[in-house]
């Protein structure tokens, strides 16, 4: 793992025709999306989310991704 790498995890869950795509992060900055910047590479995963989903929400939690994981 890259020394600057942070503990995450994702949850996809699929219910009739509806996706949910949960993530977990350990950066203590909630998410925003950024102007669009078409030649630069990465940090848009949040945009493309907003674009695809008919709702999308952020909320910042005190549980840590080990609870998650159940260790």
């Amino acid at each position: 793992m890259p020394a600057n790498a942070r503990p995450a995890l994702l949850r996809l869950r699929v219910s009739g025709a509806v996706l949910r795509v949960e993530l977990w992060d350990s950066n203590p900055v909630m998410p925003s999306a950024k102007a669009p910047a078409p030649r630069s590479i990465g940090h848009h995963g949040l945009e493309i989310v907003q674009a695809l989903a008919r709702t999308a929400t952020t909320e910042q939690t005190a549980a840590e991704v080990g609870d998650e994981l159940g260790e």
